[in-house]
């Protein structure tokens, strides 16, 4: 494998690893890593235009604020799952259909987590997979966090194939249902994923107040979705308390 790897990369690499353990000149960047002046210079330029990398008060490079994001998201996930997974269970228990987990990556929600009971209902579904984010519950949760416009966009670079009978394909008909789930805190998939299939997602908060995950629960009977069935709350709840476990306040 090692063909394969990129050299500019791996300077890249280099570089932030050294000044993790200690901020560095551009001098003292050349002497530890050996690349000559122009190569450093391109390097280090590169990396504070992508915020990688900053200056601190003594002219030294350091760690920039976007490594601190990218470790904040990582942690997160993995924080996220920990205290999710029991809850997901506990719910799936009380329910006894399938629950899910999922995270918006790039115009799709990204399953994390899955929980299915014996004798649940079969889906096609699981950890890793992708699916467009307007043909789920979770998906019209997650678009939930972005406004209008910018879920106009997402849509429109989306592929809006029709599934089911009921799959919206329209953008104005997807951002009808975010409005709405804006509004109740709740999304349904109305066999518009897979026939037969219903669905109700919640929203997972973090500590900032934003929406990092959804989660939902799933039946195959039309009544699953009313609000008397008592699962509305029961999913809602149990986002509420994941919520909650990794800091979030309302």
């Amino acid at each position: 494998m090692e063909n394969m790897t990129l050299q500019t990369v791996e300077r890249a690499l280099m570089v932030l690893e050294i000044i993790s353990i200690q901020p560095k000149s551009q001098k003292e960047l050349e002497q530890a890593t050996g690349f000559n002046r122009s190569n450093v210079r391109r390097l280090v330029f590169t990396l504070m235009n992508k915020g990688y990398i900053e200056k601190d008060s003594s002219g030294k490079y350091t760690l920039g604020l976007k490594v601190v994001e990218l470790s904040s998201i990582r942690l997160n996930q993995v924080e996220l799952k920990t205290e999710a997974a029991p809850l997901l269970r506990e719910l799936s228990l009380k329910t006894n259909q399938v629950c899910h987990m999922g995270i918006y990556s790039e115009g799709e929600v990204v399953y994390i987590e899955k929980i299915q009971p014996v004798n649940s209902i079969s889906m096609y579904s699981s950890i890793g997979v992708r699916i467009p984010v307007y043909l789920s519950s979770m998906g019209k949760v997650l678009l939930s966090q972005f406004d209008d416009e910018e879920i106009k966009r997402i849509l429109k670079s989306t592929n809006m194939e029709k599934r089911t009978k009921n799959t919206h394909t329209d953008v104005g008909a997807v951002l009808d249902e975010v409005r709405i789930v804006r509004k109740n805190g709740y999304a349904v998939d109305n066999e518009e994923n897979e026939d037969n299939i219903f669905c109700i997602g919640a929203p997972v908060y973090d500590y900032r107040k934003k929406i990092i995950a959804a989660i939902s629960t799933t039946g195959n009977n039309r009544d699953y979705l009313r609000i008397d069935s008592g699962i509305i709350t029961l999913v809602k709840n149990t986002a509420d308390e994941i919520s909650k476990r990794i800091g979030y306040t309302k």
